[in-house]
């Protein structure tokens, strides 16, 4: 089980912005729709299980290998502007990387859920 010793920083505003930047990841592909919608299918079919390698990391207390995990992760929310959930993991990647696992699963639990957001929102993604 993790430890719930101290409290992540988790931010909290009123108003959620929107889970991805559809004009950003149309961007970064260049203006290419078939592509944007080829990298959101792979990021919705593979996120649960890259959340779960995160997890089965964490619990194991294995912080190098939760971090490399969620820098991964970091990379494909950076492709599609999904900032808050970017925020979420560099946040976990920076105390799974100094092994400062206490009260992670707040924050575990905010990135779960800002996935889930950002994975419905891919799934509607028609570029």
């Amino acid at each position: 089980m993790l430890s719930t010793e101290s409290t992540p920083t988790v931010a909290v505003s009123g108003a959620q912005p929107p889970p991805i930047d559809a004009v950003a990841l149309l961007d970064r592909c260049q203006n290419s729709a078939a592509l944007a919608r080829r990298l959101a299918e792979r990021f919705v079919a593979e996120a649960p299980s890259q959340l779960g390698l995160i997890r089965d990391a964490l619990l194991a207390q294995d912080g190098g290998t939760a971090a490399k995990q969620l820098h991964k992760l970091r990379g494909s929310l950076g492709v599609f502007g999904a900032m808050t959930a970017h925020e979420l993991a560099c946040q976990l990647e920076e105390r799974a990387a100094a092994s400062e696992l206490g009260g992670i699963e707040t924050l575990l639990a905010a990135l779960d859920h800002e996935l889930g957001r950002v994975r419905a929102a891919l799934e509607h993604f028609d570029g």
